[in-house]
């Protein structure tokens, strides 16, 4: 467990200098072409934001997921095209990137494993603390009990940082 949360930390310390750090709330759901429901826990990611960048690691839920025996890696990553401003202190944002979940127990048998892409789309206010709110689309391909097949995604996430 350590050595897990001290990799993490060090994928995140080149970033840190000048990086924000943060948080974002989400609500996603993940369905295959068969129907399959594809559900990770949804407590928040630990986030690092730089220069447009946004990655988001799933340290809770993998921590909550080997308290009952499983195992989920999980993150995403975006990154910002497009802004302009709403208001004086508001912007809307275009953030396309891609999601990775892999869930599966101690045995690794089954894994389950959802890869998409998805387009962030909302608005934030962005100073020494930022805040946001976006809709998150998504398609892409998961292998579910066993079989590829096709998946869609969507959710909504709820992020803060300070800088």
């Amino acid at each position: 467990m350590k050595r897990i949360l001290a990799t993490l930390a060090l994928m995140a310390l080149p970033m840190t200098a000048s990086a924000g750090v943060g948080f974002t709330a989400h609500q996603e759901s993940k369905y295959s072409a068969r129907g399959f429901y594809f559900s990770p826990m949804n407590l928040p990611t630990l986030d690092i934001t730089n220069e447009g960048l946004v990655i988001q690691i799933n340290a809770l839920d993998l921590l909550e997921a080997l308290n009952s025996e499983q195992v989920h890696l999980g993150g995403a990553v975006y990154k910002t095209v497009k802004s302009g401003a709403i208001t004086d202190s508001w912007k809307g944002v275009l953030q396309p990137g891609g999601n990775l979940d892999i869930v599966t127990n101690f045995d690794f048998d089954p894994i389950n494993l959802a890869l998409t892409g998805q387009a962030r789309m909302g608005i934030q206010k962005a100073d020494a603390f930022g805040f946001g709110v976006y809709v998150v689309p998504g398609v892409g391909v998961g292998y579910v009990a066993d079989e590829l097949e096709m998946m869609v995604s969507g959710g909504i996430q709820v992020a803060a940082w300070m800088k």
